[in-house]
């Protein structure tokens, strides 16, 4: 249902177009509502990106740039394959912002996974989860050393 359009909706369900509107972004609440009260447990992996299209500033890309950032996690499986996820938006990547979304969004204790980050070794810390640096230039990630 989340793939489909308000108008696909419509043309399905055989309704008017603002009825199914109505509808879409009813369900489409709901679903966000839903996943907002699950945590990430175990083996969870962390980073932060940026959205927005082209930067109408420096054009710096990374830390620092215009666009608008969002923490991203995502709990791994036994096999290394993502089992569930979160995508916030936040004002800032600033230690207060993104610990206030880790303290909702990842359960205490596990193993964190990050780029090495201070903010992601910070809410670790905090959580009194077991920290490890993952670097994207790496070919595998050895699963069998990360688990608890």
């Amino acid at each position: 249902m989340s793939s489909m359009s308000a108008l696909g909706l419509s043309r399905e369900l055989g309704l008017r177009y603002a009825t199914a509107w109505l509808l879409h972004h009813k369900i489409q609440w709901a679903m966000a509502d839903r996943n907002a009260k699950y945590q990430l447990a175990g083996l969870v992996e962390l980073d932060d990106a940026y959205f927005g299209g082209i930067s109408h500033g420096t054009g710096k890309r990374g830390r620092g740039t215009d666009q608008d950032p969002v923490v991203v996690g995502v709990s791994l499986r036994e096999n290394g394959h993502p089992d569930y996820a979160f995508l916030e938006a936040v004002t800032d990547l600033s230690k207060d912002t993104v610990l206030e979304v880790l303290k909702r969004r990842v359960e205490s204790y596990g193993v964190w996974l990050s780029d090495g980050a201070a903010v992601y070794e910070a809410g670790a810390k905090a959580h009194e989860a077991d920290h490890k640096v993952t670097l994207s230039s790496s070919n595998s990630l050895p699963l069998d050393q990360y688990r608890h």
